[in-house]
């Protein structure tokens, strides 16, 4: 299938060029997604760090990975349990007001104290994870830039790169597209999240 935008292994090569290593030619690490396996060479740990960042951006939720008003039915009283890709999932439409959560990988109506619906149908915005090779250019992009920010802070700790991959973080944010507003009484990652640029890489005390 064709990939759009950067493959995981030119964002691997892009985040180990950040701390000023080579360039893997493959990815070194075993297994499908998501049950990945990573070894202990600093090309998997790369890649390792950018699957959990890659969890962490996708949470937010984006026009990509959202589902509006998803609807889950139930014949006859029990619970309603979500796919193992689910991130969130929250009350929407004729739910939109309810204090639902995910409790494992089940809703929980936390006004009842209890798992256990009954007989109907229920309404979630449901947000999923997605591999990198199948998220959009503009939320890749995003990923590698977090990612590079990690990745430098553990393994190289320079404050002068952190500065600046913050600025292009903060660009990436602003391009990715977010979902569609609903009429959801708890509207989903609707706003940037910019980066504090701190003094703005002067110094003190000279």
């Amino acid at each position: 299938m064709p990939v759009l935008g950067l493959t995981k292994l030119e964002a691997v090569n892009a985040m180990l060029e950040s701390i000023n290593q080579s360039r893997f030619s493959v990815l070194d690490s075993g297994g499908s997604w998501p049950l990945k396996t990573y070894t202990a060479s600093i090309g998997s740990s790369a890649e390792y760090i950018l699957d959990r960042v890659s969890r962490s951006v996708q949470g937010r939720g984006w026009k990509f990975n959202v589902v509006r008003c998803k609807a889950y039915t139930l014949g006859a009283p029990g619970v309603i349990t979500f796919g193992t890709n689910v991130l969130a999932a929250t009350p929407a439409g004729p739910n939109q007001f309810r204090n639902w959560a995910i409790r494992s990988d089940q809703a929980y109506d936390l006004e009842g104290d209890t798992a256990t619906f009954a007989t109907g149908t229920y309404h979630f915005d449901i947000t999923t994870l997605h591999d990198f090779d199948f998220c959009p250019p503009d939320i890749k992009d995003l990923i590698l830039k977090e990612a590079m920010t990690e990745m430098q802070r553990r393994f190289r700790g320079d404050s002068d790169a952190d500065r600046m991959i913050k600025e292009e973080t903060a660009k990436a944010e602003i391009r990715a597209e977010r979902p569609k507003d609903s009429m959801n009484a708890m509207p989903l990652n609707q706003t940037p999240i910019l980066p504090s640029m701190g003094d703005g890489g002067g110094r003190r005390g000279q």
